[in-house]
């Protein structure tokens, strides 16, 4: 199992809310996922959330807002967090509808500084 696998698994483990995480690029590029149930939709849905980061990224840069650190986005249905891990690399993750985001916030960031020494 590799590192980024183990960092996905520690983040389900500890935030129960959590169906699906991945660590993407902001292509949409995907280096490792784990999901509590197969749920392509949620795959799916979190590459698609890419494009809505870019689009954030670049506004934030236009705007001298400074590097995107955290992007939180929620339906009826579920809650998305686009967690920085750099500038290049998120980690998405996609929780029961109406969860309590703070721990899940916590544990990915959390996650997001350990995984920052392998892209360094």
């Amino acid at each position: 199992m590799s590192v980024f696998d183990v960092a996905l698994e520690q983040v389900i483990t500890r935030v129960p809310e959590i169906r699906f995480v991945t660590l993407t690029d902001t292509e949409g590029i995907e280096v490792a996922r784990k999901s509590v149930r197969t749920d392509q939709a949620a795959q799916s849905l979190a590459t698609e959330y890419t494009t809505v980061l870019r689009t954030v990224v670049g506004m934030a840069r236009e705007h001298g807002l400074g590097a995107l650190r955290e992007l939180q986005i929620g339906t009826e249905k579920t809650t998305a967090l686009l967690v920085a891990i750099t500038s290049e690399y998120y980690l998405v993750a996609l929780l029961e509808p109406d969860s309590i985001t703070g721990r899940a916030r916590f544990h990915l960031r959390m996650a997001g500084l350990e995984l920052e020494r392998e892209f360094a």
